[in-house]
């Protein structure tokens, strides 16, 4: 069984309101410096 398109898409909109969430407030370089965001992302996707 195949599921629906539309699911994907519902996926990766989650997916992206976590990563908002999750990152909401930090930097770039904040990002880049710290591990935990990019390995939180590396586990959403």
């Amino acid at each position: 069984m195949q599921r629906d398109p539309s699911v994907f898409w519902q996926d990766i909109l989650a997916a992206a309101e976590k990563i908002e969430k999750y990152t909401q407030g930090l930097s770039y370089d904040d990002f880049l410096d710290n591990d935990s965001p990019k390995g939180f992302l590396m586990m959403t996707f």
